[in-house]
């Protein structure tokens, strides 16, 4: 390759306001337990409708219910958006995140106000094929293909006094 090629990434507000409700609703699915405690509440309140005539106190519990079924999801959905919003504001939006730079030696990312630099891949010997997958930076990037093994959970017994969950 004669010639590096690099692409500056910038992000700016409405793209990050996207990214963070996907993130939140799509991603995580963080939709489903309002909506759940919905269902249930909107279910109660209607088995104390079915009430009403026939039970003193019937016709306000439906309401609070009804009340607490719709408000407690809609303050929820509305606080995530305003401290997104204000998160938007103190990141100062738009601005540059990363820069990707693709040369001889391979594929290299530029933090934005982070590490100078961060190597993803490196090519075996010139361009890869389309078909063959790139392999990762040598280890003295600071980057390894090998998985780390992951930690056993000890018993509470071999933790220290005062440290075991009560």
């Amino acid at each position: 390759m004669s010639q590096p090629i690099s692409v500056s990434v910038q992000m700016d507000a409405a793209s990050f306001h996207d990214f963070a409700a996907f993130d939140l609703l799509r991603h995580h699915k963080a939709w489903h337990r309002p909506l759940v405690f919905t269902a249930i509440l909107l279910v109660s309140a209607g088995f104390c409708l079915s009430q009403v005539g026939q039970k003193d106190g019937a016709a306000l519990l439906t309401v609070v219910l009804a009340v607490v079924a719709l408000g407690v999801p809609a303050v929820y959905f509305w606080t995530f958006f305003h401290s997104l919003s204000l998160q938007i504001k103190k990141m100062g939006l738009p601005r540059p995140f990363y820069r990707l730079l693709l040369d001889d030696e391979g594929l290299s990312v530029w933090m934005a106000g982070g590490e100078p630099q961060v190597c993803v891949a490196r090519y075996a010997s010139g361009l890869p094929h389309p078909q063959r997958h790139l392999p990762l930076c040598p280890a003295e990037s600071g980057l390894s293909a090998e998985r780390q093994p992951r930690r056993r959970m000890e018993p509470a017994a071999s933790l220290p006094p005062g440290r075991a969950p009560a």
